[in-house]
C-alpha cells in the first residue's frame, strides 16, 4: 500500500494519505451498500406494482361483470314493471 502514495510525501502526510485512502474506501463501500440497498427496494416495488396491476384489472374485470348483471338485472325489473302496469291496466 505504501507505492499509492507519492514519493515526495514525508512520513507525516504518507500517513495522512492512507488515513484518506482509508475513509475514501470505508465511504465507498458505504455507498455500494446503498445502492444494492435501493436497487433491491426498486425490484420489490416493482414487483408490488405489477402485483398491483393485476389485481386492478381483476377487479375492472369483476367491475364489468357486476355493471352487466345489474343491466340483466334492471331489464327484468322494467319487464316485469311494463307488465304488472299493462295487467293494471287492463283490469
Amino acid at each position: 500500500m505504501n507505492s499509492l502514495a507519492p514519493q515526495w510525501l514525508d512520513a507525516y502526510h504518507r500517513a495522512s494519505f492512507f488515513i484518506a485512502v482509508e475513509v475514501m474506501m470505508e465511504l465507498l463501500d458505504q455507498l455500494e451498500q446503498k445502492i444494492t440497498l435501493a436497487l433491491e427496494t426498486i425490484e420489490l416495488l416493482n414487483m408490488e406494482n405489477e402485483e398491483l396491476k393485476q389485481e386492478v384489472a381483476q377487479l375492472k374485470s369483476e367491475k364489468e361483470q357486476a355493471l352487466d348483471q345489474q343491466q340483466v338485472v334492471e331489464q327484468r325489473i322494467n319487464r316485469l314493471l311494463k307488465q304488472f302496469n299493462e295487467e293494471l291496466t287492463a283490469a
